[in-house]
């Protein structure tokens, strides 16, 4: 058993409740006064991400719990993670800064999630 792991996935898990909460809350009534193809376009890659911190957080809980056994799947949710927080890095630091500041918190998860994972698969390696 892998506990980081599983510590990732309930994190992950958190994040995507989170994500779908706010976005519900916060972000999707704002989008109202925008043309449909446009709001359309922001509700699914919106959702997107919130499903795809569910998937791989329920991978990470089962592989953690030694239920998956591919040693490449930790690695690779961490890679896509990783891709999406860069993205969304890139992004906000040079077109949205105001929105950083907004997010610190979630940031902040975020890192430790990925930290988690990367402890999780290296400690796998090591122990191979």
């Amino acid at each position: 058993m892998r506990l980081s792991l599983i510590l990732a996935g309930l994190l992950s898990l958190l994040l995507a409740g989170g994500h779908t909460w706010w976005g519900l809350v916060n972000a999707m009534p704002g989008l109202s006064a925008i043309p449909a193809l446009e709001r359309a376009s922001f509700e699914v890659s919106w959702h997107q991400v919130a499903a795809t911190l569910a998937v791989g957080g329920l991978a990470l809980i089962l592989a953690g719990a030694g239920r998956i056994r591919s040693p490449a799947l930790p690695g690779f949710i961490l890679t896509v993670y990783a891709a999406n927080f860069l993205v969304f890095l890139a992004f906000v630091a040079s077109r949205y800064p105001q929105v950083l500041a907004r997010t610190v918190p979630q940031f902040a998860l975020f890192l430790l999630m990925l930290a988690l994972i990367a402890l999780g698969t290296l400690g796998r390696r090591r122990a191979t």
